[in-house]
């Protein structure tokens, strides 16, 4: 049975960033800078025009999932979805986009299923989608940009979720 000191969206976030530091790769593309953690200290992590120097830059977002307490009789199912962004700031594919989502295919691949983590039953990529030019992850600057969806499936004792 898991014990929970942090709740397991945040735990499952935490292993995801760890994975992708964890990739020489990932790290040679995208400068610490670069990397906005949203579960950081600053509470405003990402700048508010996207620079060269900023590029590539990536992002971690929860976006959403299931709940079912009463899944089984004993525990309860939780889906997550994450949302991992890539905004380049460049037009050309090959610069930054396609090499740091090969770096990204390659940082979760190195992971285990479960991420490491006894509650997560399953974690699978449900989509990726590329775009120049989108206004909102790129901020105004032309470029490519990505969104990657990332889907954790848990499954939780209801004793530790009432008692913890």
């Amino acid at each position: 049975m898991a014990e929970f000191t942090t709740d397991p969206y945040t735990q499952v976030h935490d292993k995801l960033w760890e994975l992708l530091t964890a990739n020489a790769d990932f790290v040679a593309l995208v400068r610490a800078g670069n990397r906005v953690n949203l579960q950081g200290e600053d509470p405003e992590p990402r700048r508010s025009n996207l620079q060269d120097a900023d590029a590539p830059e990536v992002m971690l977002l929860q976006t959403g999932g299931t709940i079912d307490p009463w899944a089984t009789g004993s525990s309860a199912s939780l889906t997550e979805t994450y949302r991992l962004t890539i905004a380049t700031a460049d037009v050309r594919p090959q610069k930054w986009l396609n090499r740091v989502k090969w770096a990204i295919c390659r940082a979760l691949a190195a992971g285990a299923s479960n991420l490491g983590l006894s509650f997560v039953t399953h974690v699978s990529c449900t989509g990726a989608t590329d775009a120049l030019d989108d206004k909102e992850l790129n901020r105004g600057t032309r470029g490519w940009s990505s969104v990657l969806l990332i889907r954790v499936d848990m499954h939780i004792d209801r004793t530790a979720m009432v008692s913890g």
